[in-house]
């Protein structure tokens, strides 16, 4: 039981780490994955992350893995609205 703990501490951690290298280098990682999206951006305005979206979001599906890490809201160039894209 304690090895679970241990295991469940370890992935919570990597979980948070792992949030934060998406919003350190989004725009690095959607020029990378993505890069239509990319040239679509506007990147005078920077990347919005919904977190609090993300947590109502959550709370409500509550069965099941999770394979969303972030919400994102950008600005796109041609059309002048934002998007979103689930990381």
């Amino acid at each position: 039981m304690n090895e679970n703990i241990e295991q469940n501490r370890y992935w919570a951690y990597f979980d948070e780490a792992w949030k934060k290298v998406i919003e350190r280098f989004f725009l690095h990682l959607l020029r990378f994955f993505l890069p239509k999206l990319y040239e679509d951006a506007d990147l005078t305005k920077s990347p919005i992350f919904l977190d609090k979206e993300m947590e109502q979001l959550s709370k409500k599906s509550r069965k099941g893995a999770k394979y969303v890490d972030k919400l994102v809201r950008y600005i796109s160039k041609m059309v002048k609205s934002s998007g979103c894209l689930y990381t």
